[in-house]
């Protein structure tokens, strides 16, 4: 018996942060104010750690997941 996939929630996070980040690139020419600068820092600098943290520990997850399987089929 197998769980549940991470992988395609693992690339649906990767590609959509890929994607938000292509997004902001675009608005820079456009919008270049201090409200620009403090929605980066508030909201898109300290998310770029935090998504590099959770791919970690999805892809651990999986790893951990793998074995248990392993060691549980007959």
């Amino acid at each position: 018996m197998r769980g549940c996939d991470l992988t395609s929630g693992l690339h649906k996070l990767q590609l959509s942060f890929r994607a938000l980040q292509h997004a902001w690139q675009e608005t820079g020419p456009a919008w270049r104010d201090a409200q620009r600068r403090q929605f980066d820092a508030t909201y898109l600098v300290p998310l770029e750690p935090e998504v590099r943290l959770a791919v970690a520990a999805i892809e651990r997850l999986e790893q951990v997941l793998a074995e248990a399987y392993r060691q549980c089929d007959p």
